[in-house]
């Protein structure tokens, strides 16, 4: 029997074989006849998929509640109508510790999440004003870093685990940068707004806050069930609210007044496709407003101009971006061409 770790991809190599790895359960639907009693199943990984096949015997109570979750299987590697089936012999969740969630869902590596962090920390002492430096380092302890880390940015865009992180300190550093262009285009103009730079980059830091409670890391890019109820952005106004009643109670003399009216805007006023968006009120809700929508919108024709580039192999390399700009459609409803097609072949 093998003990190493098998991918989908490579189960041909072992058939007629014991095998035993990890992988994700996609479905599980039970069988049902006069003489037997079994259970069909398909096992994912980043490689692909494969059917599976689990008798009597070998069915665990617990199977329905597995499903979507990353499974050790130890099952006979076999041939049906010439493609592969695992015929399981034992089942059980996987212990962390026994798989790499790469394996099985787009996402950061460890190097990548840690380089991150890093960053995300710099912004957070950037902010010099002591109660919202305070807010950051309470947002962003190392155990809710390590959790933030772990979640997409959403599905239409940065929709690889870890792609919340990276949206959240594009946005912090796209903000950044208008504000230093605002500043230097000051001079030009008699009437001018100056922006809060420690206010815009916690509120850039927090707009996406609530997506916690949305989203899950995995089985990936799951929204939890109670989210369909209760957007991200009205959540995030909730936890940011938590935040800075824990720290007034804690802290007694230290009130946010205003602040906290200012920055809950920004988190309400990103996201334009919510229900529960609202107008922002102030100049540093429209730079982070504008920064989110600059970050997300640059995702998305990332990941399109890739799947043009794949469906259009023979197009001049000079004329692939015109073509693409020429025949993409417009980003308001921040639905990508990728996503699309996907809706198209679930129809079908």
């Amino acid at each position: 029997m093998s003990k190493e770790r098998i991918t989908i991809s490579q189960l041909k190599e072992y058939s007629g074989k014991v095998i035993e790895s990890c992988f994700v359960l996609k479905f599980a639907k039970l069988g049902l006849s006069e003489k037997a009693e079994w259970v069909n199943a398909s096992l994912e990984d980043q490689s692909g998929a494969a059917d599976a096949v689990i008798f009597k015997e070998a069915i665990p109570p617990t199977i329905r509640q597995m499903v979507g979750q990353v499974v050790k299987v130890k099952g006979m590697v076999g041939l049906r109508s010439s493609e592969i089936q695992l015929k399981v012999k034992e089942i059980s969740l996987a212990p962390e510790g026994e798989f790499e969630l790469s394996d099985f869902a787009p996402g950061l590596t460890e190097e990548q999440r840690e380089m991150l962090t890093e960053e995300l920390n710099g912004l957070i002492e950037s902010v010099k004003e002591p109660k919202l430096n305070c807010l950051l380092k309470t947002a962003f302890g190392p155990a809710a870093v390590k959790a933030f880390a772990m979640l997409p940015g959403g599905h239409s865009h940065h929709s690889f685990n870890g792609g919340l992180l990276v949206h959240t300190i594009e946005v912090a550093k796209i903000t950044d940068d208008m504000i230093a262009l605002d500043e230097a285009d000051a001079k030009y103009h008699k009437d001018h707004i100056t922006v809060n730079r420690d206010i815009a980059i916690t509120g850039a830091l927090l707009h996406d806050i609530g997506k916690g409670k949305e989203f899950v890391p995995f089985p990936f890019n799951k929204r939890r069930e109670n989210s369909y109820f209760v957007g991200f952005p009205s959540a995030g106004v909730t936890i940011i609210d938590r935040y800075i009643e824990a720290i007034e109670k804690a802290n007694k003399g230290v009130t946010y007044g205003r602040v906290r009216d200012v920055l809950e805007n920004i988190a309400a006023a990103c996201h334009v496709t919510y229900r529960d968006c609202v107008p922002p009120r102030t100049k540093e809700a429209i730079l982070v407003r504008l920064a989110d929508k600059a970050s997300a919108d640059r995702d998305v024709v990332d990941t399109d101009l890739c799947s043009f580039m794949a469906e259009h192999p023979d197009e001049a390399p000079g004329m692939i971006y015109s073509e693409y700009f020429r025949c993409s459609i417009t980003l308001e409803d921040n639905q990508s061409i990728s996503q699309k097609k996907e809706e198209k072949e679930a129809k079908n």
